[in-house]
């Protein structure tokens, strides 16, 4: 593990407090903020509005499944997409709701996308339209002056931004 203002390799974490972002650090960067007990720290949310998080089971021999999130977004102008694919399969909105047993006001509010539908009812739709309304994230790739050893750490950035 890494400490994530100064990037040195540390054993045993402080968690600090510092400028309102909660981090890991060395002994030596626990000074910079106010140190928080480990229950004390506030869980993320798992996805911004209007991304999801797909788990995916990796069997592991000799263990429980390992999981891994891989961040979706939904494509550009889902609500048409939707549309034309039920229009292209001549059904109205309440012959797709009960094909996927949903209501008719729930297709009408996807395809004006006043909703956006949740990971499972896009699994339907896609199914049943053969359409894609989920999309994988790309990863950026941010180089630096530690590229090769992992990711950047706030020290890095900082190095970065002054120029050194």
């Amino acid at each position: 593990m890494e400490c994530e203002v100064c990037g040195r390799t540390i054993e045993k974490p402080f968690y600090v407090k510092i400028e309102g972002s909660e981090m890991r650090t060395c002994a030596a960067c626990s000074k910079f903020g106010v140190q928080i007990k480990r229950q004390e720290q506030k869980k993320q949310a798992a996805f911004k509005y209007p991304q999801l998080r797909e788990e995916k089971t990796i069997p592991k021999v000799g263990a429980t499944p390992l999981r891994l999130a891989h961040a979706m977004e939904y494509v550009e102008n889902y609500g048409e997409a939707i549309r034309n694919a039920r229009q292209r399969r001549g059904l109205t909105q309440e012959e797709l709701g009960k094909l996927i047993n949903e209501k008719m006001s729930v297709i009408a509010r996807l395809e004006s996308e006043k909703m956006v539908p949740t990971a499972e009812l896009a699994k339907k739709l896609e199914k049943s339209l053969d359409i894609q309304l989920l999309e994988e994230l790309e990863e950026e790739k941010i180089t630096g002056a530690r590229a090769p050893a992992g990711e950047l750490t706030i020290g890095d950035v900082i190095k970065i931004r002054k120029g050194k």
